[in-house]
């Protein structure tokens, strides 16, 4: 049966997108659970199908959707990882299980997981225009996780770790319409695809779990107070739901990232998001949720809302780091996050959880409150303020783990320290996700990670000039490049399929040489508030 399985993997990929079986390895490749819950006792784990890897399931709105994530940029599988796939006919993934098959009850069939993890399916044929089994719109966070677990794994010398994914997400739901009984088909059609994997895994003589949800979402939720205890009753009864298919007795680990782009500065719109601080907050306070970091670094598409290609494909590269060091190492990833705030007269200071030592200024975002005027101008994104009002910043400094800000007067109590939390500008339609009069800042770590996208190939420069010739076909927006006569922190303003322009010039010998990219998987300081905490040292 299992060398049956492993065959149709090729044969049905094949039938149904011929990009999903570009480079893939169908034959002894190794579980991720060698060594963790599910693993064989005595197997030979050199020759373990692809039929024992755990389970990840993105759940969420547009971002984790891939919404203006076009073209696509993570068209190979080189790896062993899979995703669910329905080879028909229509209906295809039908909530029901759909027809009975060789591999039981399940229509669900295993394929190399590509981009878009799901292709369009046809209007005309009675799929919804945005809903599951119809959701996903381009380039998703789950090949560069997948992928990036994979790689890391392998450098780190941990075996060969693979994964099954799954992506269930409905665009500009709220959480109570994604939860249990909610109005959108995203919580049955999770709970369907986990059975799905459950079944062919079990099939394959198999222990099935699900390592990881990943939650991309908070837009809806932006301006709603409650969202940090509906998050963690949400993740409670997901939670108790995945494991009780697949019997799973080993906790299911739920990865968050913040917003930035919600809600849209208007008239009677708020300037904080909310949910942005309590998806953070979430994370500090339960072991079993993990925050990888904010989005306003990220490169946004026209609408400022969702991101480009790249953008989705980075966000991969940063869950699979954390994903690597959580679920597989057992050393919970911490963001670049506050651990203390305090005061005196007029000097604030912040100190940090700094995952990779020393803290450093990003040099090619905008300036946050840009406005020569405006009080936390020379912030870098730091915003202060007490019952008195806003508290002008005259200078922001790095001292160790800590930021010290200057201010214009003394503080005083109760007062708060924020950071990118603050919109300025209402912009086209108020959205303002990676503008720096959005909600931004500029504190990144120096975090060395070098994702499964990096690329190293040879260009042409110009001794003065910014552009570059060479293969970009699969760089985007914001990523890192290094080289000779190329500065330290310099990113891809903008690119092509044949050129890219850099945000510093070029300032070694013309002619031919070798760049690296990558994209900037450096931890950039999470969305927060926090009470400033009055001290009698400065």
């Amino acid at each position: 049966m299992v060398a049956s399985l492993v065959v149709l993997l090729a044969g049905v990929g094949s039938a149904c997108d011929s990009t999903r079986v570009r480079s893939i390895h169908t034959a002894h490749l190794p579980s991720h659970d060698a060594g963790l819950e599910g693993a064989d006792a005595g197997a030979d784990s050199s020759h373990t199908p692809l039929l024992g890897s755990p389970l990840v399931l993105g759940v969420g709105q547009s971002l984790c959707a891939g919404v203006a994530g076009q073209p696509v940029l993570s068209t190979e599988q080189p790896y062993g990882n899979l995703t669910l796939w329905d080879p028909g006919p229509d209906p295809k993934f039908s909530l029901d299980g759909g027809a009975r098959s060789e591999r039981g009850s399940t229509s669900l069939v295993l394929v190399p997981l590509v981009e878009p993890i799901r292709g369009e399916l046809s209007v005309d044929a009675g799929y919804p225009r945005f809903g599951y089994p119809n959701h996903v719109k381009g380039e998703t966070f789950h090949t560069a996780m997948a992928n990036g677990i994979t790689a890391r794994g392998r450098a780190l010398g941990l075996g060969e770790l693979f994964t099954v994914h799954s992506n269930v997400c409905e665009g500009a739901r709220s959480l109570a319409d994604l939860r249990r009984g909610g109005k959108s088909l995203a919580y049955a059609a999770g709970l369907f695809e986990t059975r799905a994997y459950t079944e062919l895994t079990r099939n394959a003589g198999k222990r099935p779990w699900v390592s990881a949800v990943v939650l991309t979402h908070g837009e809806a939720d932006a301006e709603n107070p409650s969202y940090e205890a509906e998050l963690g009753s949400y993740f409670d009864e997901l939670s108790a739901d995945l494991r009780a298919i697949t019997g799973q007795t080993r906790a299911v680990t739920f990865f968050v990232s913040q917003q930035n782009a919600a809600p849209a500065r208007g008239p009677e719109r708020a300037l904080r998001s909310t949910s942005s601080f309590e998806t953070w907050h979430l994370s500090t306070v339960r072991t079993d949720v993990v925050c990888v970091g904010p989005k306003y670094d990220f490169p946004y598409a026209k609408d400022r809302i969702h991101s480009t290609a790249s953008g989705y494909r980075r966000l991969g590269e940063k869950l699979a780091e954390a994903y690597v060091d959580t679920v597989v190492r057992g050393i919970k990833f911490r963001p670049l996050e506050p651990v203390e705030a305090t005061f005196a007269g007029a000097v604030a200071r912040v100190t940090f959880h700094v995952p990779y030592p020393p803290l450093d200024w990003e040099n090619t975002l905008g300036r946050p409150h840009g406005t020569r005027s405006h009080p936390w101008s020379e912030g870098r994104g730091f915003e202060i303020a007490d019952a008195s009002g806003d508290v002008g910043i005259v200078r922001a400094r790095l001292e160790g783990e800590s930021v010290v800000l200057e201010l214009t007067r003394d503080v005083h109590a109760p007062a708060l320290v924020r950071y990118a939390m603050t919109q300025d500008s209402e912009g086209p339609k108020g959205f303002r996700g990676g503008e720096a009069d959005g909600r931004t800042g500029l504190l990144v770590d120096s975090d060395p990670f070098e994702g499964e996208d990096t690329q190293s190939f040879d260009v042409v420069a110009v001794r003065g000039a910014a552009m570059l010739t060479g293969p970009f076909s699969k760089r985007g927006r914001r990523d890192l490049i290094e080289g000779d006569g190329i500065a330290k922190g310099t990113i891809l303003l903008a690119t092509n399929t044949t050129t890219a322009t850099m945000s510093a010039p070029f300032t070694g010998t013309s002619g031919l040489g070798q760049v690296k990219v990558h994209a900037d998987t450096r931890n950039h300081a999470v969305m927060f508030e926090m009470a400033l905490q009055p001290t009698a040292k400065p």
